[in-house]
């Protein structure tokens, strides 16, 4: 299938995206990159003090479950959707 590319249309990862401006999509690309790995590093950084805790009180049970209601997943969910859920996982199990 032919799409036209116009002066105002970009193909990233195989799809075509119109652009409101030529630079929007890429600083909009740019920003949710740097916010999953944020929130990546905050995973990481859950899981070292999870296995540092365990290390230092041996025999007790280290956990981050808890009770917080999270919202789920939409039908068609976009990255930005799977960003903000994860994020909001990560925080009610940080909390």
């Amino acid at each position: 299938m032919a799409v036209p590319v116009g002066r105002h249309t970009s193909t990233v990862f195989g799809r075509v995206h119109q652009n409101v401006a030529p630079g929007l999509s890429l600083l909009l690309f740019t920003m949710e990159f740097v916010c999953v790995h944020y929130v990546r590093c905050v995973v990481i950084g859950r899981l070292q003090t999870e296995a540092e805790l365990a290390r230092q009180n041996p025999g007790k049970m280290v956990s981050s479950d808890n009770t917080l209601s999270v919202p789920s997943l939409p039908q068609n969910p976009s990255r930005v959707d799977r960003l903000v859920v994860e994020s909001g996982r990560e925080h009610a199990r940080v909390s």
